[in-house]
């Protein structure tokens, strides 16, 4: 997925719970020579700290609401809405998050207790494991959260754009080419808010604007530091 200027704050929240995902690893490994209480203190502190951060994400999403009308009203002169209008997708990137690192705690405890040299592979999955998904797939916390932040942040991106233009207004969809977004591509009402599918490809940009002056708008705001 080809990330946003503006998706910047949620790109860095998610390569952090990445960096958290490989010390736990690392953590796990060491347990069966190691001191495993010492092992399991520093993991829980690690997700923790994640933890925190993942309460902090809802001011994130609010974040990318901000920066994306910004940009658009550099782009188009339009007026601003408020962030606040990104509230449930603040709260629910939120909870998904603090629920996401709950599961990893409850992982890294059992892993970290009953690593052998003969299950370490799976002893390190088990403890940074965030979700089951409909396969019964244990899924990783890294990747969890990345595929959290860019589908929620480009769904930010397009609620402040259907927000400011008025949800009758055009857009042009581009950059999908799986069969979920080819049909959406092109001319289409600002309702239809990419992403379609997680890690979407799609953006939205106002019909008579290119994406590159977009862009280019989304930077301008990402450069200033007063608008963080």
């Amino acid at each position: 997925m080809r990330d946003l200027p503006v998706e910047g704050v949620l790109r860095d929240l998610a390569r952090r719970f990445a960096e958290a995902e490989r010390r736990v690893r690392d953590l796990v490994a060491a347990a069966p020579e190691g001191d495993r209480i010492e092992l399991l203190k520093e993991a829980l502190d690690v997700l923790i700290a994640m933890r925190t951060d993942a309460h902090f994400a809802a001011h994130d999403v609010t974040v990318v609401y901000a920066l994306s009308a910004k940009a658009l009203n550099l782009l188009t002169g339009l007026p601003m809405t408020d962030a606040k209008r990104a509230d449930v997708l603040a709260r629910s990137l939120e909870t998904r998050l603090v629920r996401a690192v709950a599961t990893a705690e409850v992982g890294a405890r059992h892993a970290i207790g009953t690593a052998r040299p003969d299950n370490l592979e799976d002893s390190q999955r088990e403890a940074v494991g965030a979700r089951y998904n409909r396969a019964g797939q244990l899924m990783p916390l890294g990747a969890e959260v990345l595929m959290l932040t860019r589908t929620i942040g480009r769904h930010t991106v397009s609620l402040a754009g259907s927000d400011m233009l008025g949800e009758g207004a055009a857009v042009i969809i581009a950059g999908g080419s799986c069969p979920i977004c080819l049909p959406r591509q092109g001319e289409q009402p600002a309702s239809l808010r990419p992403p379609f599918h997680p890690h979407c490809d799609c953006t939205a940009t106002p019909k008579g604007y290119s994406l590159a002056a977009h862009v280019e708008a989304m930077e301008r705001v990402t450069a200033d530091p007063a608008m963080r």
